[in-house]
């Protein structure tokens, strides 16, 4: 092939290309125009949404700002109500407190002069106990000059007394030897309740907290008295019958006491009293074969004379 036929051979393929390089640029250009036209559309619908959106915006701006105006003014006028109102009621308290002060004034007024009265008469009766009380030291200093009269009469008296008492004294050795018995008899009761405590005292308080009892006094089938539970606490009735003494005197009326069970009994027998001592019902019911009574001594001494019987 010559160079005239590869010349437009060559030609040939370039027109070839440049045709369909140019039906691909149209191609591409109308695809970019589609594009611009797609962005165009939605560019301006975006834009018209943007604006719908500010006017929105806008008016709901626009009722928040006249709602803020509305509720400022409300505000205002509320405020300028309680102003007055504040401003009065400042006057009303004003006035009352002006009131109040006045009448706490008055008040004073009043209780100065009360004061000053009282002051007077206190001054008043000062000078009169003062007056009596010179004429009471005056008559003082006369019972005192009396007295010692009467106390030179007394010493007299009280020579011839002691004259008197000499001459009683030689009788009084005549009874010596009687009360010497009873004294002994005396301290043998007194050794005996020692004993009795030092022997039984301890287990006696430690047995006495778990102790319960259950009573019941009837007298022609009618209860007069009833209790149960704890013993009285010891000290409450150790308080009103001391143990020495209730000891002392249930030996004096003869009871022997020989053990622990015994000193128990009878000193728990004082738990009976310490319950009736405030009802004289029960004393008068007869129960326990006591004689009725209405005196308490009488009862609680027949109480303790039956227990030297039932001994």
């Amino acid at each position: 092939m010559d160079n005239m036929e590869r010349a437009q051979a060559l030609l040939a393929a370039i027109n070839e290309g440049i045709e369909k390089n140019n039906r691909h640029s149209e191609t591409l250009i109308e695809e970019i125009q589609k594009q611009l036209e797609e962005q165009r559309v939605s560019s301006e619908k975006r834009i018209e949404d943007i604006q719908k959106q500010i006017q929105e915006e806008t008016k709901s701006a626009e009722e928040q700002i006249e709602f803020l105006h509305r509720s400022m003014e409300e505000y205002e006028k509320n405020r300028d109500e309680r102003m007055q109102n504040l401003q009065e009621e400042s006057e009303e308290f004003s006035r009352k407190i002006e009131v109040q002060v006045e009448g706490i004034q008055n008040h004073l007024d009043l209780v100065r002069e009360n004061s000053e009265e009282h002051i007077e008469k206190i001054h008043e009766v000062l000078e009169q106990r003062s007056e009596i009380a010179e004429e009471q030291i005056e008559r003082i200093h006369e019972q005192m000059e009396e007295y010692i009269e009467n106390a030179e009469e007394k010493m007299e008296s009280l020579r011839e007394q002691i004259e008197q008492e000499r001459e009683n004294i030689e009788n009084r050795f005549e009874r010596i030897n009687v009360q010497t018995d009873t004294r002994v008899e005396d301290q043998f009761t007194a050794d005996r309740v020692q004993s009795l405590m030092e022997n039984y005292d301890s287990d006696y308080e430690r047995q006495h907290a778990g102790v319960t009892i259950s009573n019941t006094y009837t007298l022609n089938n009618v209860v007069i008295l009833k209790y149960s539970g704890k013993l009285v606490p010891l000290h409450e009735v150790d308080e009103m019958y001391p143990r020495e003494e209730w000891l002392q005197t249930l030996i004096e009326k003869g009871i022997t006491i020989g053990n622990l069970n015994e000193y128990c009994h009878f000193l728990n027998a004082r738990d009976y009293l310490m319950r009736v001592k405030d009802k004289p019902k029960v004393w008068k019911s007869g129960i326990l074969d006591i004689a009725p009574t209405d005196n308490w001594d009488t009862y609680q001494e027949s109480y303790i004379n039956s227990l030297a019987k039932s001994d």
